[in-house]
């Protein structure tokens, strides 16, 4: 990947991060986050927020997150050295195959085997299992052309934006942005929760995959996707209008999907009483939460330019701000 740093995506790839126990991502953010000279700061085991303490309280003030949880499993029981694991969020398993998986316990990792059959989900590792270990997918990150393909890219994407707009936005631009990442927001939400309620800025970026959808045309190598609505947002026709044209004015493309059902975390800020617009900007991918998800490297790298492009220019913030209000 010319001028982005493809190292640190496969690190964040290779990470064992379900929810609750996104431990090894958050450290590889932090350490982004503070090489780049920003400032950290844990809320809980909920979310990481960065920021530059030089432009606090300048207008208007702008919050970018993702979050670092991919849908795993956890053990719940154990008989005959079988373990049985119980869904955190909704993994993609193909039924009736054996899927090399990796099991979590603290600091140790272990390999093993899932098979689903129907509602049913066996584990077996050379190790002995104990109940609370944790199981994801394997992560091993490919490059195939334009194509990024490996687990867990829902959420590891947006988590590598924000280390992109670590190291390239201009902070000495006097706009005030904060870089934060939530825990939760595959299984629980709280992340984001905690989040909305510390932290009120005018506006929100919130960075997520979603699916590449030919009825919707929205396609890979056509930019990131607007979501308009689904169950977490409604942005009405005048924001979209602003929005997109703001994006023309820009020079970079964006697609937009309409739903009525899933969701982001950008549910959590309306509800903490946040008056601000939340924008959600999604990477287009397939296989959604298998293991084996495919995203464009085009999308990735017009995803990062926007986020440059709008938190470099305070006219275009102020605009946005605008609008949120009738």
């Amino acid at each position: 990947m010319k001028e982005m740093d493809a190292e640190l995506l496969r690190r964040l790839v290779e990470c064992h991060s379900t929810t609750g126990d996104e431990d090894e991502v958050m450290a590889v953010m932090k350490e982004a986050f503070r090489d780049c000279g920003l400032h950290t700061a844990s809320l809980g085991r909920y979310a990481l927020v960065a920021r530059n303490g030089k432009n606090r309280g300048a207008e208007p003030t702008v919050l970018i997150c993702a979050h670092a949880d991919s849908p795993g499993y956890i053990v719940q029981s154990i008989k005959e050295g079988v373990g049985s694991v119980v869904e955190l969020g909704k993994p993609n398993v193909e039924e009736g195959i054996d899927v090399p998986v990796v099991v979590k316990r603290g600091r140790l990792k272990f390999k093993g085997e899932l098979r689903c059959e129907e509602s049913d989900r066996f584990l077996r590792c050379d190790e002995e299992l104990c109940r609370g270990d944790r199981v994801c997918f394997e992560g091993t990150l490919r490059e195939d052309g334009d194509f990024l393909k490996g687990p867990f890219l829902d959420n590891r994407l947006g988590c590598f934006v924000l280390c992109e707009l670590a190291r390239s936005l201009d902070w000495a631009s006097g706009i005030d942005v904060a870089l934060a990442v939530t825990g939760g927001e595959e299984f629980t939400g709280f992340g984001a929760s905690v989040l909305a309620n510390h932290y009120k800025p005018d506006i929100v970026f919130c960075l997520d995959a979603t699916y590449v959808d030919d009825d919707q045309e929205i396609k890979f190598g056509h930019g990131p996707v607007l979501t308009v609505t689904d169950k977490s947002v409604a942005l009405g026709q005048v924001v979209v209008d602003e929005f997109t044209k703001l994006c023309s004015e820009l020079g970079v493309d964006i697609q937009a999907e309409i739903y009525n059902y899933s969701g982001t975390d950008a549910v959590a800020f309306p509800r903490a009483g946040l008056t601000g617009l939340v924008f959600p900007l999604l990477m287009p991918t397939k296989g959604n939460h298998s293991k084996e998800e495919i995203a464009s490297r085009r999308d990735l790298e017009a995803e990062i330019d926007l986020m440059r492009k709008l938190c470099g220019n305070q006219d275009a913030l102020v605009r946005l701000k605008a609008i949120s209000e009738w």
